[in-house]
């Protein structure tokens, strides 16, 4: 299929399934005097990213893996002699120490990781892949890699890089936009 054809296939056949609730949403949005355009692109961006989720997460669960114990897996695969310590998987990944605990004690249980102390420091321990690993993902990482084109084969190579472009632009303004300069219920009030 060209990227042509394929723009005209997903552009003619909008998401009816968010149709209600963006009746639901423009209805509100004249209301309350609000910029409908913006509410709309928070909520289908949420709703994608929920779909997003949903789908990944089932895709992960016929290799026996969640996202975030493949993200482990990969960001050990990228690193040199495959280790890294804990604390840099959980800052690389930006989770919590508990849950990069919990991620690497189930990926040691499976025989996918090995826990290391650190040779020179007694407080850091290491995550290294396990030859197991190394294999699994030898052989996995070009499947992911050929679905994830699949995944987004919807678009074109120029609306990837807008895609991407647009998406650093919304975290970069988060980023600068912290919750303490939103309006705060006291002046709501």
């Amino acid at each position: 299929m060209t990227p042509r054809e394929r723009e005209t296939q997903t552009t003619s056949r909008p998401c009816e399934d968010l149709k209600g609730l963006r009746d639901g949403i423009a209805t509100h949005c004249k209301n309350f005097e609000a910029d409908y355009e913006s509410i709309n692109a928070i909520v289908t961006l949420k709703r994608t990213s929920a779909e997003f989720e949903n789908f990944v997460t089932t895709y992960f669960k016929q290799y026996d893996l969640s996202p975030g114990r493949f993200n482990v897996l990969m960001s050990l695969f990228s690193a040199p002699n495959h280790t890294r310590s804990l604390s840099d998987l959980g800052d690389y990944l930006v989770v919590t120490r508990a849950n990069i605990t919990g991620l690497v004690d189930s990926l040691v249980d499976d025989g996918m990781l090995l826990r290391i102390d650190h040779p020179d420091d007694r407080r850091v321990v290491l995550a290294e892949l396990t030859e197991k690993a190394v294999k699994f993902l030898d052989w996995f990482v070009p499947i992911h890699l050929r679905n994830i084109k699949r995944l987004v084969d919807c678009f074109t190579s120029e609306e990837k890089r807008d895609f991407v472009t647009l998406l650093d632009k919304l975290r970069g303004h988060m980023q600068q936009l912290a919750p303490e300069k939103m309006e705060t219920k006291a002046q709501a009030s």
